[in-house]
């Protein structure tokens, strides 16, 4: 009898052990991405790429909790942090989504410049059979070094805000639109404009440039409606900012 207790025992611990799965998330920024401009209080999108590293699925019972940070602070709200839980996704391994946490944000601020924008994301499952929990943690944030301008409107002309940066004005926009950007030297330029896809749609330049601020205008009255991106490439380093069509 005592035997069969043990038996029934290590069996159950077995179980218990294989029915909790372990995942590992790898997040990457998507939206807002390098070089974009976060203007105080003008909303803006966050959406993030996550990639299940696997060894066993994300399912729809699980959760996973975005928080956002700046230079590694979480951003707060009503003292708060502020984040989104998501329950309801699957995610295979090996598989990559791209997840859609806020449209239309706005944030106040008094910070300018460069800095990191960040979201940190967290799995949770504590459920007695089949749980789930991450294996690593060093790759659950994704960052993107944004541009923060904390004048309401304009840009702040005695800043580097723009440096290696390029703004869209007006946005949305539903045929012409300007592109602002700053050559902080002698460089090679290209500017495209892209599809979430990633498919170049409009080539805007591609010449050499000397240090200086520059406007060129392009018409999208041919676009259909949706969300562009601008990549802008300066001396070999990539940045994009978004374009709304409407």
């Amino acid at each position: 009898m005592k035997k069969f207790f043990t038996l029934l025992v290590f069996t159950f611990a077995i179980t218990f052990a294989n029915a909790q799965r372990k995942c590992d998330l790898q997040v990457s920024p998507f939206l807002p991405g390098n070089g974009w401009i976060i203007q105080n209080g003008k909303p803006f999108d966050i959406t993030v790429k996550v990639k299940n590293l696997g060894p066993d699925a994300i399912k729809t019972t699980d959760t996973i909790l975005y928080l956002l940070k700046i230079d590694g602070t979480y951003i707060t709200s009503s003292g708060q942090p502020l984040g989104k839980a998501l329950i309801g996704l699957s995610i295979p391994v090996g598989t990559e989504v791209t997840q859609s946490l806020f449209t239309g944000l706005t944030m106040t601020f008094t910070i300018d410049g460069s800095h990191q924008f960040c979201t940190e994301a967290t799995l949770f499952n504590r459920a007695a059979v089949d749980g789930a929990s991450d294996v690593s943690l060093s790759n659950n944030t994704g960052c993107a070094t944004v541009l923060m301008n904390k004048f309401t409107s304009g840009i702040n002309a005695k800043s580097d805000l723009l440096i290696n940066g390029i703004s869209v004005f007006p946005n949305p926009v539903h045929s012409i639109t300007t592109l602002n950007y700053v050559v902080d030297g002698e460089n090679d330029v290209k500017i495209a404009i892209k599809d979430l896809q990633g498919r170049e749609v409009l080539q805007v330049l591609n010449e050499l440039q000397n240090a200086g601020n520059y406007e060129k205008t392009i018409d999208l009255s041919s676009f259909s409606n949706g969300i562009y991106l601008v990549e802008y490439n300066v001396g070999g380093k990539v940045y994009t900012s978004k374009i709304i069509k409407n």
